[in-house]
């Protein structure tokens, strides 16, 4: 860029105009092709729902293999099924009786549970 002597403001030469003009035009396409693979990211998530399967729990698969942390994932999934197999039980426990006794609703602990959080 060049000083223009007569107000201090800095000019362009051809070369760098050129330049900056082929960035941006580069930096719109991006931009362009980024909103048509949203575009598809969406399209093919309606269809995995299409077909049957949880969304949310796809993407968490496909993070996990993303991410090579499919060991995490697998440990995280072993944890909240212990987690349930230990609370399946919980409506015979004293303290879900309790809690089943003080639900206005249903009488179900997990209610009681839920009214109070």
């Amino acid at each position: 860029m060049a000083k223009n002597r007569s107000n201090g403001t800095e000019t362009m030469d051809g070369d760098a105009r050129e330049v900056l003009v082929a960035f941006a035009t580069r930096l719109l396409r991006l931009d362009e092709e980024i909103a048509g693979l949203k575009s598809d990211r969406k399209d093919l998530l309606k269809e995995v729902e299409g077909a049957g399967f949880e969304k949310a729990l796809f993407q968490q698969a496909v993070k996990a293999v993303r991410d090579e942390a499919v060991d995490t994932f697998r440990q995280k999934v072993a944890i909240t099924d212990l987690y349930l197999d230990a609370l399946a039980s919980f409506d015979t426990t004293p303290l879900s009786m309790a809690a089943a006794a003080s639900s206005p609703r249903t009488g179900r602990a997990a209610d009681a549970l839920h009214s109070h959080a």
